[in-house]
């Protein structure tokens, strides 16, 4: 089972092109709607796969699932820019990530 997770449309950068707008309005947490789906799907060969804005902006929602469900594949779509201080933490968790190119940034 594939689950697509979009976080949020905080970013650090200022794409012109871009139609995302931040919104304090935003969820705060990971919901628990959210974990028991998760959970209820974990051994269906889970992939999940977090988006945003910039996804690494919500590491700690992103920390917090990787906990619940380890076993799970993950693939993250990043604009880059903050990927050195997540390195180890991607590769630790064989993390599949995604790179867009969106030009001068951050």
């Amino acid at each position: 089972m594939n689950i697509s997770i979009y976080l949020g449309s905080m970013c650090n950068c200022e794409c012109e092109y871009c139609h995302r707008q931040y919104s304090n309005l935003e969820p705060t947490h990971v919901g628990d709607k959210l974990k028991k789906l998760l959970l209820d799907n974990k051994d269906n060969d889970l992939c999940v796969s977090f988006y945003g804005g910039e996804p690494t902006l919500y590491m700690e929602h992103i920390k917090e699932i990787v906990e619940l469900i380890p076993d799970a594949r993950f693939i993250i779509t990043t604009n880059g820019t903050t990927l050195d201080k997540y390195t180890e933490f991607f590769n630790q968790h064989k993390f599949k990530v995604v790179i867009s190119y969106d030009g001068e940034c951050g």
